[in-house]
C-alpha cells in the first residue's frame, strides 16, 4: 500500500479487490486498514469464488487468518444473515 494515499481512497479504489490481494500476499497491516474501512470482506474473486480468507488459508498466510477471523468479527463485518466469519466453509 502506497503511505501517501489516505487509507479510504485506498478501501475506495477497488477495496474489495484489494483486500483479496492483500490477504493473498500475506499484508496482514493492509488487511487491517481495509477492514477499518469498511470494505467488503465477503467479497468473492471472479475467477475462483475465493474469499480473503480462502486466499489467505491457501497461500499459507496465517497471520492474515488470524486478522481475518479477530478483526473480521470485533468490527461486526458478519453477513446480514449473521453468519460469523469462523462458520463461512
Amino acid at each position: 500500500m502506497n503511505a501517501e494515499r489516505p487509507d479510504t481512497v485506498f478501501a475506495e479504489r477497488g477495496g474489495s479487490a484489494n483486500l483479496l490481494v492483500a490477504a493473498r500476499e500475506g499484508r496482514a497491516s493492509d488487511v487491517v486498514r481495509l477492514l477499518r474501512a469498511k470494505v467488503d470482506v465477503h467479497h468473492t474473486d471472479s475467477a475462483n469464488g475465493f474469499t480473503a480468507l480462502h486466499w489467505a488459508a491457501a497461500c499459507g498466510q496465517l497471520e492474515v487468518v488470524a486478522v481475518l477471523l479477530d478483526l473480521a468479527d470485533s468490527l461486526d463485518v458478519n453477513r446480514a444473515d449473521k453468519v460469523c466469519m469462523r462458520d463461512v466453509k
